[in-house]
Formats: C-alpha cells, sequence, structure tokens
C-alpha cells in the first residue's frame, strides 16, 4: 500500500524499511531532562495523566483549521501546540540546567486509513475506536534549547518537515502489523 500510494520503485522501498529498521531498533534514550521521570517507569508502574479538552471545538474543526494551514493534520496541530506548552514550560519553570538540550520523542498513534478519509466529514467515514487502522511513530518534538523563541507557526513547520518522510509511514504501518 505504501509503495502504491507514494509511487516508490522497489528499491526506494527497500531503502526506507531498512531505514525504519535502524531507527526502531538502534534508537538512543531521550537525553536527561526536567521533562523525564527521575527513575525508570516498568510496564506496570503508576503513572499520572493529565486531560483537557477545548469546549466548543471538535475533530472537525480541527481538520478544517488544519486544511487552511496548507494541510497540516489533526497531528500535526496538536504536536505542535504539545511542542510550544512544553517548550514555555521548560523556559519558565525549569531550571536550566533541567532543560531537554535535545529534542524529546514523542510517540504519536497515527490512522493508517487511506489518506481520502483525512478530510472526510464523519457522515461518510463514520469514526470508528480501535486498533483497526492504527499505527504508532516516533516524532522528535523541537522542544530543546535551541528552539527558544521559534513561534507557533515555526514549530508547525518544523514538525511537519519531519513527518513528510515516506519512513514514518513504513513506520507506522509496521507497528499495525
Amino acid at each position: 500500500r505504501v509503495r502504491q500510494r507514494r509511487g516508490l520503485s522497489g528499491s526506494a522501498l527497500v531503502r526506507y524499511i531498512l531505514a525504519t529498521l535502524r531507527k526502531l531498533l538502534l534508537m538512543p534514550q531521550d537525553p536527561p531532562s526536567g521533562l523525564k521521570a527521575r527513575r525508570h517507569l516498568g510496564p506496570s508502574s503508576s503513572r499520572v495523566v493529565a486531560w483537557n479538552t477545548l469546549p466548543g471545538v471538535s475533530v472537525a474543526d480541527l481538520k478544517q483549521v488544519g486544511a487552511q494551514l496548507g494541510g497540516a493534520s489533526v497531528n500535526d496541530l496538536l504536536c505542535s501546540a504539545l511542542s510550544s506548552a512544553l517548550r514555555s514550560y521548560c523556559q519558565s519553570s525549569l531550571l536550566p540546567r533541567d532543560r531537554p538540550r535535545g529534542d524529546p520523542t514523542a510517540a504519536v498513534w497515527v490512522s493508517c486509513a487511506p489518506l481520502k478519509h483525512m478530510y472526510a466529514s464523519f457522515d461518510e467515514v463514520p469514526l470508528v475506536w480501535g486498533c483497526g487502522s492504527l499505527g504508532v511513530v516516533y516524532i522528535p518534538l523541537p522542544v530543546g534549547t535551541r528552539y527558544g523563541d521559534v513561534s507557533p507557526g515555526e514549530t508547525l513547520h518544523i514538525l511537519r518537515q519531519r513527518t513528510s518522510s515516506p519512513a514514518l509511514e513504513l513506520e507506522a504501518f509496521g507497528a499495525h502489523l
């Protein structure tokens, strides 16, 4: 499916598969920072989760904003907002020694559904919960100290550059299988 959608040659597809395997198998740990737990969290360790909603804003609204911003996905918008919020938190609340020097990695659930469904209304393609068409990609978030005064628009641009690689699509399909 990836080869058909991207028009990749067989050799290009093999290169992307090898690059994806190398990335997943040799991915380094994020550097220590004030954003990480001070001790290793195992699979059954307790965690704290914070959740927030935007009253009056729906997924359809976010899709519309993304379309107006040149085809940004809902994940692009959410990762951009998260990056900007984390960067602001680091600058205002963490000591310089605790601020991330590199870019923390986010695991982002993505849809492996056909691209034609991206901006379709829920009347055409109903929202279905479950893992039937989900994959995961690992994206470095532009949060580190070198992004000190980057605007939200620039953050979105940086993330869109990072998420436009065909290798990420293979990564998501690999997690989906």
